[in-house]
């Protein structure tokens, strides 16, 4: 039971009161100053809630540090046993737990904290250095002067006075945990003797330590001297040799320094020469060959200083460096464009040399004679700032330390605070932090009250008050004469106080975010303001005071509830900038645009639908925002603005650019995103935009491809436009789809020739069929007839266009209306296979062999698959309301455990589901076709629709595009060449527009001048219009284009589909039968084929070397396979596609079903509610092995799994499938948990890549397995939502819960944890993929070497991985490249290296794009980077 002070002596009440005030305030203020230091440094491993120090301490440069500190005994054993118990970082120790000399002690050595700064700061800190360091150090000081009056436990009231207050002024400084008020109270605390005897033990014991320590340093002192005494004669016998080779040195140093005073006083003489010559060249500006002369004549002054400076300094041997760095040696060529001048800093910094461009030397017209004199005249003056000495230089910067700022924040206001408190007769000095400060910063700080004695900071010119919680300011605020800016916002302002209105020099003052919805009157009394910020408030008018301001130039209005505008506007005669976005305007009066020097006007988020006409009127408007608001059409009296610069209409509704838009001829930039617009006029391209930008437009004119090739394209296709006869095109794909026999072949036989035609079974399409349809003059088809092959399913996101149609079709006689199985395999798997690739694409269902049913059966089958479509859509949606329903419950469940990580991840997948579900909304046409290729009956429906449907999305096209097109049909037609070489359908469609040059002149020479960036937009616009297959970023198959995409489908057919047990294409290969046998069983067990058996297999097509190297290529691409190893005979390909093998028995043993007890597991689950899409997994395998590395050869395969030992840990990934769902598992197990999520994330992002790429509208969801839950058996286990992943790594979460078992697990197992590890953006991982082909074919392989260097460097890459991609091939490819007059230059290229190299740092951090960017920046090809920053 604590016992009472019995009449305690008024000293030693003093004494009991310090002690409290040290042992315990003291050191929890030093506490919580070590926390936020350490949040600071060591934000991924410490969490202040916790306080939990194992992270930190298991730090590599924390230990090392720590380590030393034993060593030198600074560090004692209690100490490193309370820190590292048994040699490794303690698993429960936290802040909390050090006293005061450890806390101390790590806040000097592992924290942000300067460990050695000036005036010995920690040790012995003077009163005015008011560094966080000093102030640590007088609380370590308080804490001595309290132990050393222990002996007699007390203090007197003078020395407590003093001591007190001063203690509680530097723990204020230090911490906001405690208010002056907490500390006052100690003064009246009860006392208890329990209580005093155990601080002072506290006490005694950290004296102990510091008396230890010391003692230590004595011993270590006495160790030395011994030292130093034995080895006395031998150090006297050393001093004795080495004086005399250090007086030959001061000889020889001396030598020099005459030497550098000598050509110091030489360079006064020049300096002074050259002075004289600047003065004659500005008495002589009209005479231009004099003054040319003179110019050169100073530039040989400055060589001849600065070359002999450079001599005599590094003879020397000095280190400094000179103060003036002249180049002394200049290309005469260079040196006529460019001089140096030497531009001064501030003191700290040298002096800096900048380039100065040079005059041309021809002599300048007339008219502009005047203002190259005057430029010449700058240019001079700036080089004799090279005659600056020395003394200069430092003048400068004691100049510019005069008029650094003083910044002042909370220390100011605790003692601002203490000063109100005092009686109004005290005489306490202000100290200089506050009548010095000139910047008081105190945002955020959650300050309810500033004090009266805000006046005492008579310097003050910038008060930052944001982010508080305040509502009034006191009177005394008005005193502040020199305040020119003040931020008050995001507080809780109702009324504006009555001090800011009485501020005489304020010039900014920003009051948003408050809940502001008037002003006094009093406003208009401040003369001064040019800024003005009100938004984020509560205003429905515009305040008559602020119209009353007569130097207001930027007035901020946005987000507030303005409905109209007052008339008075019109007399803010000097407003510049104007922000009224984010109200509820919804029309603009006149009087607004009557403002004379408005220079920016914004008025997003509004109501407008229409402009004034007055508009016009405002000449001097450079830029206007007018996006998320509601006009229809772009008015002309904003075509009228003569010096309109930025014009955004993001977000409207127009539907076309008026011709008049070219009369804007000032303007840079145009945001016309998001409306709908369908064509673009032609008067457009007069413009010389910086930027335009056009997306999320249904724009048919000019076609999507070329809007997506950006506004060069843009503008090159309506000058071509323009210049040419146009031509309308109707011609668009069609696709037809369906099971084998179902009468695809037939019905487009008869659609083509508009004739019954049925096909023998023996010609029915074995691939793909294409043909041309022309129905009229101008409306044509592309049709593309696929037989029921899986080939196609692999590869036919390249057949399939996204403006195409897609005819599903099924046979009516043999249609089961009451089987769902029948409808899901004959109609629903097609659909769902379109929806996923192509979501939005056109599709229609037609029923076939009409004329084998009755009027009964067709209305029956009508009626089952329309009801079908239904049902699966409902079953659908409730799919997603079901998901939807569990995670909101789960996020009500996570509420309570107030876990907002989980939180969030279960919101991110709702959103991720309500996107995916928006697919399901497609265009799926209302009415079943049923026709018949025997008698016609309903061709003519299905044609009137088709031809509808191209009539509405036809373009016009100049009139060389669509010749072009007439080219690739006539090569199609002829089915001479498999594939067409890009040179010779280039000379072709230049022949094409040679034959126009004569009504054009014009055309064909523009055409000339970039023939590249022509032809390539031609052949772009083919290619998405369907016409053939052109990959234009690949090195290889840039040079090849599938025109004959039949002939593409039964090449892939040929590896992926063949009769294997024939083996027919041995007999092409001329091997031994063990060879044969051994080919054979790599095919079958493994999936692996060569180079050499490709070729055999595509022998009966007769490739080229060229086609058949874009074949392999093209398979690649396509992910189909990917290199396994080089033998003899060249490359091997692994196809995951060709796998039957299952998993072998001895993964049983490299993978066991029981997680070993040493390891942990984790594990993700992406579940496919249907089925999981053909070549998804196979893609997957196949991307898996682009980030192995080394590993590679460690992976093992088989037909629905893959498992690779990674030497630290292993992996496998699965496909299954459950009762209800597909599932793709991909689980990691090993010991170190970063490696581990390291390799799951890597995967992760590979399969979210894929279903982006090439499933974006496939039902998915994503879970983590409970870790817990996996090592223990439990079934089913607790699952976490996936998009934990993809969130921040939640730092204050320790714990979350295991539903299944009850019990919490460390977040580290559900929350990624790679300490000091900041992943990739996302968008910088999508440009690398973007540009993948741009960068292999055009970084050079010596920027390509000094990547690699710089990335070891960095310690991004390993050794390991550098070999590795140095073991690939360097090939030394030579790419053509044009120069600016058109000659071919070479660059030699390594693609192969610098495909593997890109892959690897796909998964590697942030910097790793950083480091990317500022290499090929180095290097010379910085356009590279700003393709991957765009």
């Amino acid at each position: 039971m604590a016992t009472a002070i019995t009449q305690p002596d008024y000293k030693q009440e003093n004494f009991f009161r310090m002690t409290i005030l040290i042992v315990e305030y003291g050191l929890t203020v030093l506490q919580d100053v070590l926390r936020e230091e350490l949040t600071k440094s060591y934000s991924s491993v410490f969490d202040p809630q916790n306080g939990l120090l194992c992270g930190v301490l298991g730090d590599g440069p924390v230990r090392t540090k720590l380590d030393r500190l034993v060593r030198s005994r600074i560090l004692n054993v209690h100490q490193q046993n309370q820190l590292y118990p048994g040699g490794n970082p303690s698993p429960s120790v936290t802040v909390g737990d050090l006293d005061i000399t450890l806390t101390v002690l790590l806040l000097r050595n592992i924290t942000t904290l300067n460990s050695r700064p000036g005036l010995n700061a920690w040790d012995n800190p003077s009163d005015t250095d008011t560094s966080r360091e000093a102030t640590i150090g007088r609380v370590k000081r308080y804490r001595n002067i309290v132990y050393g009056h222990a002996n007699n436990a007390a203090i007197s009231d003078e020395d407590f006075k003093a001591h007190f207050s001063s203690l509680k002024s530097n723990l204020l400084a230090l911490s906001s945990m405690y208010t002056s008020e907490d500390y006052d109270d100690i003064l009246t605390r009860h006392l208890d003797a329990t209580l005093l005897k155990e601080n002072k033990d506290i006490l005694k014991t950290w004296h102990d330590y510091d008396n230890d320590v010391k003692e230590q340093v004595k011993i270590m002192e006495t160790k030395l001297l011994d030292g130093q005494k034995r080895s006395e004669e031998n150090v006297l016998v050393e001093v004795k040799i080495g004086t005399q080779h250090t007086h030959n040195k001061l000889e020889e140093i001396s030598e020099r320094i005459t030497q550098v005073n000598k050509v110091q006083s030489e360079l006064t003489h020049q300096v002074r020469e050259l002075q004289v010559c600047v003065e004659g060249v500005k008495g002589a500006q009209n005479r231009d060959s004099q003054r040319w002369s003179l110019d050169q004549q100073v530039q040989i002054i400055k060589g001849s200083v600065d070359s002999e400076i450079s001599a005599t300094m590094t003879g020397s041997g000095s280190d400094r460096e000179p103060v003036a760095v002249l180049p002394s040696h200049m290309d005469e060529e260079a040196s006529k464009h460019q001089t140096q001048t030497l531009t001064f800093e501030n003191s700290d910094e040298p002096p800096c040399v900048s380039a100065v461009p040079h005059p041309d030397v021809t002599t300048p017209l007339c008219e502009d004679r005047h203002k190259h004199d005057m430029n010449t005249n700058e240019t001079i003056m700036s080089q004799t700032t090279v005659t600056k000495s020395a003394q200069d230089y430092q003048e400068c910067g004691k100049e510019d330390s005069m008029a650094e700022e003083f910044k002042g924040g909370v220390e100011v206001l605790h003692f601002l605070r203490d000063l109100e408190r005092r009686p109004a007769d005290d005489q306490t000095p202000i100290p200089d932090m506050v009548t010095k400060c000139t910047v008081l910063e105190l945002a955020y700080q959650n300050i309810e009250h500033i004090p009266n004695t805000i006046d005492r900071c008579i310097n003050v010119k910038r008060i930052n008050l944001r982010g508080n919680k305040l509502s009034s300011l006191p009177w005394s605020l008005s005193q502040l004469k020199n305040v020119t800016y003040l931020n008050l916002s995001r507080n809780q302002f109702t009324k504006l106080p009555a001090s800011v209105c009485a501020l005489p020099h304020i010039g900014n003052l920003d009051l948003k975010h408050n809940k502001l919805s008037s002003l006094p009157p009093d406003f208009s009394k401040l003369t001064t303001l040019k800024s003005l910020d009100l938004g984020c408030n509560q205003f429905t008018e515009l305040p008559a005071p602020v119209c009353a301001l007569p130097h207001i130039e930027n007035l901020d209005l946005w987000n507030n509830r303005l409905s109209s505008l007052h008339t008075d506007i019109s007399k803010l005669t000097t407003l510049k900038r104007l922000n009224l976005g984010g109200n509820q305007l919804t029309e603009l009066p006149g009087s607004l645009c009557t403002l004379p020097h408005i220079e920016n006007l914004d008025l997003h988020k509004n109501k407008l639908s229409s402009l004034p006409p007055d508009i016009s009127k405002m000449t001097t408007l450079k830029r206007l925002s007018l996006k998320y608001n509601m006009l229809t059409e772009l008015p002309a009296s904003v075509c009228a603005l003569p010096h309109i610069e930025n014009l955004d209409l993001e977000f409207n509704k127009l539907s076309r650019l008026p011709s008049d838009v070219s009369y804007m001829t000032a303007l840079k930039y145009l945001n016309v995103s998001s409306n709908n617009i369908t064509h673009l006029p032609h008067q457009l391209a007069s413009l010389t935009l910086r930027d335009l930008c056009v997306d999320d437009n249904p724009i048919q004119q000019p076609p999507k491809s070329v809007c997506e090739a950006g506004q060069e394209a843009i503008f090159r296709f309506l000058t071509k436009l323009k210049e040419s006869k146009a031509v309308k095109s109707s011609r668009i794909q069609i696709n037809i789809l369906g099971e084998t026999e179902s009468g695809k072949t037939s019905l487009a036989r008869s659609l083509r020739h508009d004739t019954p035609m049925l096909t023998d079974k023996a010609d029915r399409t074995r691939v793909v069929e294409q043909s041309l349809w022309e129905i009229e003059r101008g409306v044509s088809f592309n049709i593309n007839d696929f037989g029921g092959h899986d080939v196609y399913r692999v590869g036919h996101r390249i057949f399939i266009s996204q403006n195409s149609i897609v005819l599903v079709t099924f046979d009516l006689s043999t249609y089961d209306p009451s089987s769902r199985s029948h409808f899901r395999q004959h109609i629903g798997m097609w659909i769902d296979m379109v929806q996923s690739h192509n979501p939005g694409v056109t599709i229609a269902l037609v029923g076939t062999h009409l004329d084998k049913t009755n009027e009964l059966t067709r209305k029956a089958v009508c009626e089952s698959v329309q009801e079908a479509i239904t049902h699966e859509k409902i079953c659908r949606q409730k799919w997603y309301e079901r998901q939807i329903r569990d995670l909101k419950e789960k996020i009500q469940t996570s509420q309570k455990n107030r876990n907002q990580g989980l939180i969030s991840a279960y919101k991110e997948k709702i959103e991720s589901l309500e996107n995916i579900r928006g697919y399901d909304e497609s265009r799926i046409h209302h009415y079943i076709f049923m026709v018949s290729s025997k008698t016609k009956a309903g061709l003519s429906d299905l044609k009137d629709y088709l031809s509808t449907q191209a009539k509405e999305r036809s373009v016009t096209l100049p009139q060389a595009w669509h010749g072009a097109a007439k080219i690739i049909y006539a090569k199609k037609e002829n089915k001479a060449e498999s594939t067409i070489c890009r040179e010779n359908i280039t000379q072709a469609i230049r022949n094409s527009v040679e034959g126009f040059r004569g009504t054009k002149t014009f055309l064909w020479m523009t055409f000339r001048q970039k023939p590249e960036d022509e032809v390539n937009g031609i052949l772009a616009y083919l290619a998405n219009r369907g016409d053939f297959i052109w990959y234009p970023n690949s090195p290889i198959l840039r040079n090849t284009i599938f025109h004959r995409q039949d002939v593409l489908a039964d090449l892939l057919k040929a590896v992926l589909n063949h009769d294997k047990d024939k083996f027919e294409f041995l007999k092409q290969i001329i091997v031994s039968e063990p060879m044969a046998e051994r080919i054979k069983e790599d095919f079958i067990m493994r999936g692996i084929l060569s180079v050499q058996v490709m070729e055999a297999l595509w022998e009966p097509f007769g490739l080229t070397a060229r086609e058949t190297s874009a074949m392999v290529e093209l398979m690649q691409r396509l992910e189909l396979c990917f290199k396994a190893n080089e033998g003899k005979d060249g490359y091997t390909f692994h196809f995951p596609w060709l796998l039957e093998q299952s998993r072998p028995p001895i993964m049983d043993t490299k993978w066991p079903h029981s997680v070993p007890q040493d390891s942990t597991q984790l594990t993700l689950n992406v579940y496919f509610p249907y089925r999981c899409p053909d070549g998804l997994y196979e893609k997957l395998s196949v991307r898996l092995h682009s980030t192995l590395g080394h590993f590679q050869p460690m992976r093992r395969d088989w037909r629905d799994g893959v498992f690779v030992d990674m030497a630290s840990h292993c992996m496998q990934m699965t496909r299954s499938q459950t009762d209800r769902d597909w599932v793709i598992t991909i689980a990691v197990r090993g010991q170190h948990l970063p490696d581990l999520w390291r390799t799951l994330l890597q995967n992760h992002d590979h399969l979210m890549d894929i279903l982006e790429e090439d499933w974006p509208g496939l039902p998915r969801d994503k879970c983590l397995v409970c870790p817990h839950c996996t090592s223990l058996h439990v079934e089913p286990p607790t699952l976490f939502p996936g998009e934990v992943i993809d969130q921040k790594p939640a730092i204050t979460v320790h714990l979350v819960p295991c539903w299944k078992t009850g019990e919490l697990i460390s977040a580290d197992l559900i929350y990624p944890y790679m300490p000091g590890f900041t992943a990739m953006k996302h968008h910088q991982k999508r440009a690398l993929k973007q540009h993948m082909e741009l960068l292999v074919s055009n970084i050079t392989t010596p920027c390509l070497s000094y990547l690699l260097d710089k990335l070891i460097q960095e310690d991004i890459i390993t050794d390991r991985e550098k070999e590795y991609v140095r073991s690939k091939p360097s090939t030394g490819d030579t790419q053509e490249v044009e120069g600016a007059a058109g000659a071919a230059a070479a660059r030699v290229v390594s693609p192969e290296q610098t495909r593997t190299l890109l892959s690897i740092l796909l998964t590697k951090e942030k910097r790793a794009f950083q480091c990317l960017c500022r290499c090929l920046e180095k290097n010379g090809q910085g356009f590279l980077a700003e393709q991957l920053k765009r």
